[in-house]
């Protein structure tokens, strides 16, 4: 998802500049629909994975407290994460597939504009929904694991703004965004993977910190 968001920002540039004969200030102002959509999926998102993570609390029987961390061992906070991931990748995909086609025809300019927003709203918010679940999953370590969580996917994001031109010359706009959504698609069954198997892996790895703590401060006193 994050490298598709920088494949459609990469690819404003020249493909405004080839089929809309744009120019550089033009082409900036291209960049407005999808950077508003990225800011407002920001703020939106939070509140739903507040609603979200709420509304399966009460549904659980546990209590909520805005004053204090909760303890997410008997808690599916994969589930409550991910399960607002879906629709937006539906969104998103549908809106990359019609924005490579869009262009492909060459419609009225407003047309893909819309679909920038509607994207960059949809990306921004699955993107920064799989950040909150790595860091709900590893508490106390929230900067390694979004440094970890940055590197990765700019690697990935890099690698997607170096392949999209030739791509697009190769395949044409529409079904290079087409394949770019189909691949998106096909990594959606590992987030199945996740909320099926993510408490029982979380749990594992409690244990066995525990043990190692546990081992440690065995040795620390024997010194």
């Amino acid at each position: 998802m994050f490298a598709a968001f920088y494949d459609m920002n990469t690819s404003i540039t020249f493909l405004f500049h080839d089929l809309y004969g744009f120019n550089d200030f033009q082409i900036g102002l291209c960049y407005i629909p999808i950077g508003a959509g990225a800011c407002i999926g920001s703020i939106a998102n939070g509140f739903i994975l507040d609603r979200n993570y709420r509304r399966i609390a009460k549904k659980l029987g546990m209590p909520v407290s805005r004053t204090k961390q909760h303890d997410l061992r008997h808690f599916p906070i994969e589930r409550a994460r991910l399960q607002i991931v879906f629709p937006l990748a539906f969104v998103s995909l549908c809106s990359i597939i019609s924005f490579g086609w869009v262009l492909h025809f060459r419609t009225s300019v407003a047309a893909p504009l819309v679909l920038l927003f509607i994207s960059g709203a949809t990306l921004t918010s699955a993107v920064n929904t799989v950040s909150t679940l790595l860091v709900d999953v590893h508490p106390g370590r929230a900067a390694t694991v979004t440094a970890s969580n940055n590197l990765v996917r700019c690697l990935f994001g890099a690698g997607a703004t170096a392949v999209i031109s030739p791509m697009i010359n190769g395949l044409g706009v529409g079904w290079c965004f087409t394949l770019l959504a189909l691949i998106m698609a096909a990594t959606a069954p590992v987030m199945l993977v996740v909320i099926r198997f993510g408490p029982k892996w979380r749990e594992e790895r409690r244990v066995k910190a525990e043990a190692l703590a546990s081992r440690a401060a065995d040795a620390a006193k024997k010194v």
